[in-house]
């Protein structure tokens, strides 16, 4: 029995793992959004970050910070060699099919007092938690009416982006000023927002994406088991939301990123939740769940703004085997996660994680190891009874995925809990 199962699992793996191959090489058409791909990026950290000790029971703050590489130098290079058009042309050439990001997390974890319903169990938790992403990419972009509508940002007053059309931009000559030429618009607006946002004078050359976003949500999270191997988990929240997206031709760059109205949020504000169902027996946890799903709408934005926020909720779906080798415990586990806004094969993973005790009691040393379609992430953890304590790179498995060039990435973890 021992043996079938064994033979089952190493089936699973190596059928798993060939598919993931396989994707790495698959060509298909590419279209570049920069939502989409910060949006991959973060839940790429979100669910491989999961396999640090499990905290739920726990009162904990935790911390997590990520960075791209070479972040730092970009931005000095950003700031300090942009004059000019030939500058800022020579910049984006220079940095094309690149992306970088920077982003932090924090959560909180309060178990209430647990209860008795129908004779089953139920532990619940309050939690609190809030990120800021930060998400940049250089790329040359098919200028559809899509993609025009990003040259003016978000956050500009709602008089030019009601004039800023598809046709407007067309009737322009490569180097006008966006704003300036708006008939129709008020003298105080044009004073105060042109000589900001050009039309280029190559629209070949790459542009200059950005997205940033800042969360939080406020809620509370249900447990309870029911059958014999199965869990059911329930979270309900509160999440107010802020995003901006705009890109930027060489023209625009000139002046800067520093201007507010690129970081001039939309505001959003839902009623959301996760579902979750597990099903543990002896060394088998497999799970699915479903995550960031919309209950109900509290605060809308103008359709405007609306128009260039995409939304859509996470399906997760796992396995993960434990063994052990001598005093060490050990995991397998593959599985895959997916948004409408990536393709399903961009979150898939497999990997495995050793567990050594080091002596004292509740004190462990974890190596993770994790593979997906554009990197190998290597993690090491140091857990204690009081603190953890974990760093994480990610490697390129190719030079380029979707025609971006991929760079290294950093993930520092601090979690305290007692």
């Amino acid at each position: 029995m021992k043996t079938s199962r064994k033979k089952s699992f190493h089936n699973l793996v190596t059928i798993f793992f060939t598919s993931l191959c396989f994707t790495i090489f698959i060509n298909s058409s590419f279209s570049y959004d920069i939502q989409s791909r910060s949006n991959l990026l973060d839940d790429k950290f979100d669910i491989h970050n999961s396999w640090f000790p499990e905290r739920r029971d726990d009162y904990f703050l935790d911390i997590n910070l990520r960075n791209s590489s070479t972040m730092k130098a970009f931005l000095e290079s950003l700031s300090g060699n942009i004059k000019d058009d030939a500058s800022a042309q020579s910049f984006l050439v220079d940095n094309d099919k690149t992306e970088k990001h920077v982003g932090l997390k924090l959560g909180l974890n309060i178990p209430l007092p647990s209860f008795s319903l129908f004779n089953t169990g139920v532990k619940i938790v309050l939690f609190w938690g809030s990120k800021v992403n930060y998400f940049q990419g250089i790329m040359s972009t098919e200028m559809d009416c899509g993609t025009i509508a990003l040259l003016i940002p978000a956050g500009m007053p709602k008089e030019i982006k009601d004039l800023f059309t598809c046709s407007y931009y067309k009737s322009l000559s490569p180097g006008d000023d966006l704003i300036s030429n708006m008939s129709g618009l008020s003298s105080s607006l044009k004073t105060a927002y042109s000589g900001k946002f050009f039309k280029p004078l190559l629209e070949s050359t790459p542009y200059f994406h950005l997205y940033t976003e800042a969360k939080m949500n406020l809620g509370l999270k249900l447990s309870f088991p029911f059958r014999e191997y199965f869990l059911f988990r329930f979270k309900i929240f509160a999440s107010p939301e802020a995003m901006t997206k705009a890109m930027m031709s060489y023209s625009s760059l000139k002046g800067g990123i520093g201007d507010s109205s690129l970081f001039n949020p939309s505001l959003e504000a839902f009623l959301k939740g996760d579902l979750e169902i597990i099903y543990e027996k002896n060394n088998w946890k497999i799970g699915a769940e479903l995550r960031d799903f919309v209950i109900n709408n509290i605060i809308t934005q103008d359709a405007s703004a609306t128009s260039k926020m995409k939304k859509a909720p996470l399906v997760q779906a796992y396995a993960r085997r434990r063994f052990t080798i001598g005093n060490i415990k050990a995991k397998t586990f593959f599985g895959f996660h997916w948004r409408s806004l990536y393709k399903i094969y961009e979150g898939l993973y497999i990997g495995s994680d050793f567990s050594i005790p080091l002596g004292q009691k509740n004190h462990n040393l974890i190596f993770k190891n994790v593979f997906d379609p554009e990197y190998y992430s290597a993690s090491i953890l140091f857990a204690s009874s009081f603190v953890d304590i974990g760093v994480k790179a990610q490697y390129p498995l190719r030079v380029k995925s979707n025609d971006v060039k991929l760079s290294p990435l950093y993930n520092f973890h601090l979690n305290f809990h007692f």
